[in-house]
């Protein structure tokens, strides 16, 4: 059997009084399974990918988080331009200076002492609207490390609570959404949007799959994905689409068509919109990454 590489603890950090190793860069190779002596919280901001654990492989795409604990053991595959903030830390250490923090729910229920150790990393979804402000505040962490001025290690932990504050609200939502009976229903649509995604939009045939009324699709729909179906299924056509432009060679206007779009301009529009670039500037970008 293969012996996995573990991430020790001694060596993620470069000062053990300021418990923390940040990465903010954009990989397109597979990382192999490993385990972790270490907390580590994963932001996914472009691309897309699948997350492997020892239960499992789900995609990831922008918007996806990650919580991975002592123990755990994951890695990643089919790695198609992601662009990550890979947080490596002691939350006893770095998040407990302002106790409020510790009173929010989201919190206790992502850091918080457990009863039962987790099998397997947290994985859940922002909403869409969420990203671009943790982004920004993944950008001014990234800013204040590389500076170093004097109190950066102020600055950062400041910054790193407001940060997870962001997560956690979000974290709590999707909690709330996953202790409903409605996710069988939901992940029924969501399995039928994954093999129909380029096929034209019925939403009445949606609320038909999930055996709901249209009103109450809609409202189910969006407390378990944090998107409207309309939503979800554009995030998909572009996860396709990101994928399409790493491995053809395909003009961006056939891409737009594979994928579901009939308009290559709406089809830029909305991949800006996901991924904060245009389809023609990500291939440029996936193409220097290699």
């Amino acid at each position: 059997m293969k012996t996995l590489k573990v991430v020790r603890a001694a060596s993620s950090f470069d000062d053990p009084a300021f418990p923390l190793k940040f990465t903010l860069a954009t990989v397109t190779e597979p990382h192999p399974v490993h385990k972790h002596e270490v907390h580590e919280l994963v932001i996914i901001l472009e691309g897309v990918g699948e997350h492997v654990t020892g239960h499992g492989t789900y995609k990831v795409g922008p918007g996806s988080v990650i919580f991975v604990e002592p123990g755990m053991q994951h890695g990643y595959t089919s790695m198609h331009g992601i662009t990550f903030a890979n947080i490596i830390l002691e939350p006893e250490h770095m998040l407990t200076f302002l106790p409020q923090i510790t009173t929010l729910p989201g919190y206790r229920a992502l850091f918080g002492p457990r009863k039962r150790a987790r099998k397997s990393p947290v994985h859940f979804e922002l909403p869409h609207e969420a990203l671009p402000p943790i982004h920004e505040v993944l950008q001014r962490i990234s800013a204040e490390l590389t500076c170093g001025a004097p109190g950066y290690e102020a600055a950062v932990q400041s910054l790193l609570m407001l940060l997870i504050v962001l997560v956690v609200r979000s974290y709590q939502r999707h909690r709330g959404a996953r202790s409903t009976k409605t996710p069988e229903r939901i992940e029924r649509v969501l399995e039928y949007i994954e093999q129909h995604y380029a096929d034209p939009f019925d939403v009445h045939e949606c609320a038909a799959i999930a055996g709901l009324s249209l009103s109450q699709f809609f409202t189910a729909f969006k407390k378990h994905k944090a998107f409207s179906p309309l939503q979800y299924l554009i995030r998909t056509r572009i996860f396709h689409a990101q994928e399409l432009l790493q491995d053809t060679s395909r003009s961006i206007t056939d891409i737009a068509f594979a994928v579901g779009f009939d308009d290559s301009n709406y089809f830029t529009r909305q991949f800006r919109k996901y991924t904060r670039t245009t389809p023609r500037n990500y291939r440029i970008k996936l193409k220097n990454a290699l």
